[in-house]
């Protein structure tokens, strides 16, 4: 199985563990998933939305700000000077 095949999978089942409400495992899937794909803006995400659920604000902020940023290298995104 490839990267990507791996990646695909493990975002995948990250997504099943946000559903039912097992943030930690979605975690742990989401920081696999970006070892393969570190770009993955959807991974980056979710991996947010897990990490705040377990109440790790400041982990889900820089993880939603490296999102911004890849977006934003990317050209998809106008330059945010300070984000709130």
């Amino acid at each position: 199985m490839s990267d990507i095949d791996n990646a695909r999978k493990l975002f995948f089942e990250g997504l099943e563990y946000l559903e039912s409400q097992n943030f930690g495992a979605a975690e742990a899937s989401f920081v696999e998933t970006l070892k393969l794909a570190p770009r993955s803006i959807p991974a980056l995400n979710n991996l947010a939305i897990a990490q705040y659920n377990q109440k790790k604000i400041d982990e889900a902020t820089l993880t939603s700000r490296r999102a911004v940023e890849i977006e934003q290298n990317n050209g998809n995104l106008p330059a945010i000077e300070k984000l709130a």
